[in-house]
C-alpha cells in the first residue's frame, strides 16, 4: 500500500511504466528487431509486450516507432 501511496501505481504497473518507458528509448534509439527489443525491457513473450506497450500508448510498438521517427523535427531560430 505504501508503494502505490509513492508512486501512484501498483508495483506490477509500476515495473511495466519502467520497462515501457525503456522500450520507448529503445525503439527510438536504435534499429533493433520489437521482439529484440522485448526481450532487452524483461518480455519473454513479444504479443504479450506489445500488448503492455499499447495499453500504455495507445499504440502498437511498430506505430510508435514509425510515427515519432516521422514526426518532423523543430526547426532552431537560426535556421
Amino acid at each position: 500500500r505504501v508503494f502505490k501511496e509513492t508512486t501512484g501505481y501498483n508495483f506490477s504497473r509500476f515495473t511495466n511504466h519502467v520497462k515501457i518507458e525503456r522500450a520507448k528509448q529503445l525503439l527510438l534509439s536504435t534499429d533493433k528487431d520489437i521482439v529484440d527489443i522485448a526481450f532487452d525491457v524483461g518480455y519473454n513473450n513479444q504479443q504479450y509486450f506489445a500488448k503492455i506497450f499499447k495499453s500504455f500508448t495507445n499504440l502498437s510498438p511498430y506505430s510508435y516507432r514509425q510515427k515519432e521517427l516521422n514526426k518532423p523535427k523543430p526547426s532552431s531560430a537560426s535556421d
